[in-house]
């Protein structure tokens, strides 16, 4: 699927390395009860309004916690579109 965001949106991918833990390079899945639902994604496309430049295609964001407008039919899973007034922060 191509899609690019108009306006200030993002395409935004859910980030899918939440369900565990490294340490010293060994990865260590976490119990279900132990596991934050975390609003953090990787952006694959912006819109053309976008103004911060850190908010650019495979930057890393945390979001807010109800941001996420799926794409219903045409949605690929983990994918979602959002605004950049929903981005909370990006991880450098």
């Amino acid at each position: 699927m191509n899609l690019q965001p108009t306006s200030n949106h993002l395409l935004v991918a859910k980030a899918d390395d939440l369900d565990k833990d490294t340490f010293e390079g060994t990865s260590i899945l976490r119990p279900e009860a132990l596991k934050k639902k975390h609003n953090q994604g990787v952006v694959k496309a912006a819109g053309p309004e976008v103004k911060d430049e850190r908010i650019a295609p495979g930057a890393t964001i945390l979001y807010r916690k109800h941001a996420e407008q799926t794409l219903g039919e045409w949605g690929t899973d983990g994918l979602f579109v959002m605004r950049e007034t929903d981005v909370l922060g990006v991880l450098l």
